[in-house]
């Protein structure tokens, strides 16, 4: 079994490398768990938390304060609100119905 958990392991981190890498070209998002989707943009990725939900919503978006996965550094509030606006662009493009929710 760790020899499985050790390929796979390695298979998520060339995965995350070659994302790493197209985000110098352009930035993205990319669903990296039932709860949660990546941002990617200048070799760095933010992981923004968006619960699947049942009913009318498929999304709920909690506040959130979002950070930098390679330094926890936090983005400024005004890139914060950048950042969740492009990814609302982003659920709305792909018709997925989601809300803001919390304070």
């Amino acid at each position: 079994m760790l020899i499985v958990k050790d390929i796979l392991d390695r298979i998520s981190a060339n995965v995350e490398k070659r994302r790493l890498r197209r985000s110098m070209n352009e930035a993205f998002f990319e669903g990296t768990g039932r709860d949660s989707f990546r941002f990617y943009e200048n070799g760095r990725s933010v992981t923004i938390y968006a619960e699947m939900m049942l009913g009318g919503i498929d999304r709920r978006i909690h506040r959130q304060t979002l950070t930098w996965n390679d330094s926890d550094e936090p983005l400024s509030n005004l890139r914060q609100a950048e950042v969740i606006a492009s990814f609302c662009k982003y659920l709305d493009h792909r018709k997925i119905k989601w809300e803001l929710y919390g304070g």
